[in-house]
């Protein structure tokens, strides 16, 4: 008889993302500069077992105009 290989989908967790941008403006050093300072949060959540997990990473960019 042959073996039966259980599904692995109840394995598998579904996870949702969503990015989040949050930008600052600030008057920069020199005269007419203008400095921008862009915060991206990437947030990741999933189902493990039936249990949410949560899992946030983020990286900046600024730059001067």
């Amino acid at each position: 008889m042959p073996e039966i290989i259980p599904s692995i989908n109840s394995v598998i967790p579904t996870s949702y993302g969503h990015t989040h941008t949050v930008t600052k403006v600030y008057q920069g050093d020199g005269p007419g500069e203008t400095k921008v300072v862009s915060t991206v949060y990437n947030v990741t959540t999933y189902d493990y077992m039936g249990k949410l997990q949560t899992v946030t990473n983020s990286h900046v960019i600024d730059y001067l105009v």
